[in-house]
């Protein structure tokens, strides 16, 4: 007898499901960004498979289902808690600490960290702006690259971005680097997931925006979610700039503005701050999305900035 896999809409129907019966307040949100994304086709797939992957993960890292579940609820209170205290100062609440604060705090929390990278990666399946982020980088900056680039991603996190360059391509290789080591053992164990070997992936521990890239070239940067985590992304873009390939090479990026989590150092109110910073560091802008953040059901108050997520697909551009 044939036992046949369940349909994608069923594995979304059942994690929406799953998430308003645990926690009915986030899932009455999560069922309403779900119904927005279902108007897309190719949805349903995408979320069965994102949905199958941070299953694995969360299994490869200890967590059961309703760990990941868990995982993911957490991950949408501590920004709920963060956004709260920012909308009454202005300012995110780490921002003075400093990267070092920030490191023993949030990066060096093994328990956190995985946490909180489990429920980053189901962010990708529900949060609209997340959905559209990683649809463009997909659609525009996977393809972009040639059959056997070289591609260099600077906190790689959970590895989904980094693996979704390499799996089905196997003469493409990757590095990623990060601050976090749960992050560096997370990301192997999705190039696992995804039947990465190490011959092709290098994986290391280290502060990626310090990370000595010498005389390579690289043909895809990514930077996703990483300048607002450093203390000087005007620096960091003019540095990397010299590494990726002139004319063909791209820089992947997403920045967001107005948006606090406990790791955010760098306040930027306006999306034309971001283009300025890319502009000023010698880079040309290829493609932008411009995504509008949701609020998981809390009323933004009256005069609040808005919360837009700025996803950039950049060259290196013309300036020596």
């Amino acid at each position: 007898m044939t036992v046949l896999a369940p349909a994608p809409s069923d594995r979304l129907a059942r994690f929406t499901a799953d998430v308003e019966k645990a926690f009915p307040i986030i899932g009455r949100t999560v069922s309403a960004y779900v119904g927005e994304l279902r108007n897309r086709p190719e949805y349903p797939a995408e979320a069965a498979r994102l949905l199958d992957l941070a299953d694995r993960l969360g299994g490869a890292v200890g967590l059961d289902a309703d760990g990941v579940l868990d995982a993911f609820a957490e991950f949408c209170l501590t920004f709920l808690r963060e956004q709260e205290e920012f909308l009454k100062t202005g300012e995110y609440r780490n921002a003075a600490r400093g990267f070092e604060h920030v490191r023993a705090e949030v990066y060096d929390d093994d328990e956190y960290m995985t946490s909180y990278m489990v429920g980053h990666l189901l962010s990708c399946v529900v949060f609209p702006h997340h959905f559209e982020q990683f649809r463009f980088f997909q659609t525009r900056f996977v393809p972009a690259l040639p059959g056997d680039a070289n591609v260099f991603e600077f906190g790689q996190g959970h590895g989904l971005w980094l693996s979704e360059c390499l799996a089905g391509h196997p003469a493409r290789r990757g590095t990623g680097v990060d601050v976090s080591p749960t992050c560096v053992a997370m990301a192997g164990e999705m190039m696992k997931l995804r039947g990465i070997g190490p011959d092709r992936v290098s994986l290391s521990y280290g502060d990626a925006v310090r990370y000595d890239l010498g005389g390579m070239v690289y043909d895809g940067m990514i930077a996703s979610g990483l300048l607002e985590h450093i203390e000087d992304p005007a620096a960091f873009l003019v540095r990397v700039r010299k590494n990726l390939r002139p004319g063909s090479g791209r820089l992947f990026t997403m920045v967001p503005t107005n948006t606090a989590h406990p790791d955010h150092l760098v306040l930027f109110r306006e999306t034309d701050e971001i283009r300025r910073l890319f502009r000023d560091a010698g880079f040309a802008i290829v493609e932008e999305r411009d995504l509008e953040q949701g609020t998981l059901g809390v009323e933004r108050p009256a005069g609040a900035a808005s919360r837009l997520h700025l996803a950039i697909l950049a060259s290196a551009g013309d300036k020596p």
